[in-house]
């Protein structure tokens, strides 16, 4: 009797998706478990018959829709434009046409259930309120860049407390021991995330917690610009070093202290969130926690893909790394 592919997975302990990716030669598969597969396939006898042509039916394609509950961040940030286009090159490799759309607050039923083979939800601004008339819905979906662990849908986010964890961590090595956060005063579940990986680095590291470290600013340079000076006007910035949640409130703060005359790098230490081209064309150039655009917006139309081809796979919260792009913005601290 011939094996089934079900079945060899169950044999392996793997997902009949692992397996499927491994004979189509799919990227996110180690190599150890490509050749355990292989080597099972080979001793079953297993025939896999590769499609001459591509399964997706003809005129395939995608509804990207962009959720914007009040356009603070996602209307006004360069970042969005970089993962939008890469959301377009990876769904262009996946062999789908991307239908882009925006949906504002209490829209969501704009989402089409029917005119694509799945949706891909920019989920920023969401709160978990947000994502509840979706969790039902029949038609494949994919939420970038919102976390909502615990919740029944697939997700693809930043490993935002890893980043913030390691934009302290650096500091910390650099002789910084007084820590400051420029926190943003738009509340959404990226920066929350950021700030608990503030405060479990400088418990980490030893370093006393203080709320008067932590500074509310707006997510705009002229927001934030404005904000700090008047901020300095009345109280000194008392820490030797800030990490801010995104890199429009570092590059705003920049500004202000240069104002008021306090050179970053040499006297005080900066660093931001997201890695937008403007961070190295300052001066100082800004240190800053780099983001990897095209690795969320090809993981994201990737899951969506397979959600497609398997509906009924258990969902997955994938979360991107970062790394720091360090530049002069931050000095040793003696």
């Amino acid at each position: 009797m011939a094996v089934t592919l079900r079945q060899l997975a169950q044999q392996l302990g793997l997902s009949a998706a692992t397996l499927s990716m491994v004979l189509n030669n799919k990227p996110g598969i180690s190599q150890q478990t490509r050749d355990r597969v292989m080597a099972a396939i080979h001793e079953s006898g297993y025939v896999y018959k590769r499609p001459s042509a591509p399964i997706k039916p003809q005129n395939s394609s995608l509804t990207f829709a962009i959720y914007k509950k009040h356009g603070q961040l996602v209307s006004n940030t360069p970042f969005f434009s970089v993962l939008i286009e890469a959301i377009q090159r990876a769904a262009a490799v996946e062999g789908f046409a991307l239908n882009l759309i925006y949906v504002n607050q209490g829209e969501l039923e704009r989402v089409p259930n029917s005119r694509s083979e799945g949706v891909l939800l920019l989920g920023t601004e969401m709160n978990q309120d947000d994502l509840t008339p979706l969790l039902h819905r029949a038609q494949p979906l994919v939420v970038l860049d919102n976390s909502f662990f615990g919740s029944p849908v697939n997700t693809v986010c930043i490993d935002n407390m890893g980043g913030m964890s390691q934009a302290v961590d650096l500091l910390v090595s650099q002789g910084h021991r007084h820590i400051g956060y420029l926190r943003s005063s738009v509340d959404i579940r990226n920066f929350r995330e950021r700030r608990a990986g503030y405060y479990d680095a400088m418990r980490r590291s030893g370093l006393s917690l203080n709320e008067s470290d932590v500074i509310a600013l707006p997510p705009t340079i002229d927001g934030a610009h404005q904000a700090l000076r008047e901020y300095m006007a009345a109280s000194p910035l008392l820490a030797s070093a800030y990490v801010a949640d995104m890199d429009f409130i570092a590059l705003g703060a920049m500004q202000a202290m240069s104002d008021l005359g306090l050179h970053v790098g040499s006297d005080i230490a900066l660093i931001g969130f997201d890695d937008i081209f403007l961070t190295a064309t300052t001066v100082p150039a800004l240190t800053t926690v780099h983001v990897y655009t095209d690795v969320l917006g090809a993981t994201a139309v990737r899951r969506l893909s397979e959600l497609i081809a398997q509906p009924d796979q258990q969902p997955t919260h994938i979360a991107v790394g970062t790394s720091l792009t360090l530049r002069s913005s931050v000095q040793s601290h003696v």
